[in-house]
């Protein structure tokens, strides 16, 4: 009951920030603000619908490419994750938390791959 009610709250106060003659840099705050509630709910489809609207107000915020690709990095869309914190590291070069996700991203993505391989190879490890 609470987490519904927290829910229609903020949904509320988003929609009357959103209205009440925001500039677009407001505007993108609230959207990324408001994806990383939902991010960190768990709601990652959500998230991901905010940090994309967050970027067309505000296409140059590093950040919200990086929440972004941690919200399909969630969700398992790992070539998506990365291609967000490439973008990160193209409009900032020094971002360092954009090569460490990027770097990260593509080391899991290969290791998922290999996993999923040697199982359908029918080829499985003994616990030691």
């Amino acid at each position: 009951m609470k987490k519904k009610m927290f829910t229609v709250w903020y949904v509320l106060a988003f929609s009357l920030i959103i209205t009440a003659h925001a500039t677009a840099d407001d505007q993108a705050k609230a959207f990324m603000d408001r994806g990383i509630t939902f991010y960190y709910k768990g709601d990652y489809v959500t998230a991901i619908a905010d940090f994309t609207d967050a970027l067309k107000l505000d296409p140059n915020n590093t950040a919200t490419y990086i929440n972004r690709g941690a919200s399909y990095f969630h969700k398992e869309d790992y070539d998506r994750a990365i291609a967000d914190c490439t973008q990160a590291i193209k409009l900032d070069p020094n971002n360092a938390k954009a090569y460490y996700f990027r770097l990260e991203y593509i080391v899991l993505r290969r290791y998922k791959y290999i996993a999923n391989k040697i199982t359908f190879q029918g080829i499985y490890f003994e616990e030691i």
